[in-house]
């Protein structure tokens, strides 16, 4: 049955959730949303140069949002030699530069020495643009743990 009158701005706005436009736009989550969890958790991990762990890319017609981004490192036995160890998650793709989503650095050779770091900001990628989680050790010998892991909510454009 159609309308007999059209609503107005603010009858819209009641029912709705209107940009700036006075169009009307649906929250992401109900744009056929879905999440999506990427995770490396490895333990006793040697001493490696820069490794990626998981990639994840936008796909066409998509968007997604980065909810949680958690990077942890935990060295399980000494290196002879100490050097940086980290452990990053990294946005990039199409034109833009890669912003560090969650970054751990350990520079630390006590046994169970541990660094984390969490975000919960919050960032859009758009078709194309990746996330992906990364490991290095420049150590020599000695062991860490890591866990690099996200939250995504990927969602029609």
């Amino acid at each position: 049955m159609p309308l007999t009158h059209p609503l107005t701005k603010e009858e819209l706005s009641a029912l709705f959730l209107l940009n700036s436009s006075g169009l009307i736009a649906i929250n992401y989550y109900d744009r056929i949303a879905i999440t999506i969890g990427q995770l490396y958790n490895a333990n006793g991990v040697a001493p490696h140069g820069l490794t990626t762990r998981w990639i994840y890319t936008v796909p066409a017609g998509k968007k997604a949002l980065v909810e949680t981004s958690i990077c942890r490192i935990l060295r399980i036995t000494a290196a002879a030699a100490l050097s940086f160890c980290d452990a990053r998650i990294i946005t990039g793709g199409l034109t833009t530069a890669q912003t560090y989503s969650a970054y751990a650095l350990l520079l630390n050779n006590t046994i169970n020495a541990q660094i984390t770091d969490r975000s919960d900001s919050p960032i859009l990628l758009l078709a194309g643009q990746t996330l992906s989680g990364e490991t290095n050790d420049g150590s020599t010998g000695g062991t860490m743990n890591y866990l690099v892991t996200a939250k995504i909510t990927e969602f029609n454009a």
